[in-house]
C-alpha cells in the first residue's frame, strides 16, 4: 500500500511504504539497492563549507520574503 502525504504543497512529496498489517517496512526499496549496487549512481561530491551552506539558506529565506533573524527559519533551508 503507497500513500503520498505532501506536508507542503508544491515543493515535496513523501512515499512511506507500507507493509500487509499496516507497518512502516525498514527493508531497503529497490531504488535503493539499485544505488547501493551500482556505484557510479553514488554521489561522490564533496561537501559544502559551512559558511557557504548559511549563505544559500540565507539567500532562499531572503528571496521569499521570510525573516532572515529567524535562525530556525534559515537552517530549515539549508541543503545537506
Amino acid at each position: 500500500m503507497k500513500r503520498t502525504i505532501n506536508f507542503y504543497p508544491g515543493r515535496t512529496a513523501v512515499s512511506f511504504r507500507k507493509g500487509l498489517s499496516g507497518h512502516l517496512r525498514q527493508d531497503p526499496s529497490d531504488e535503493a539497492m539499485r544505488i547501493k549496487k551500482d556505484p557510479s549512481l553514488q554521489d561522490k561530491s564533496p561537501a559544502q563549507r559551512h559558511d557557504q551552506v548559511k549563505t544559500n539558506g540565507l539567500t532562499v529565506v531572503f528571496q521569499r520574503g521570510g525573516d532572515v533573524s529567524d535562525r530556525q527559519e534559515v537552517m530549515g533551508e539549508y541543503v545537506l
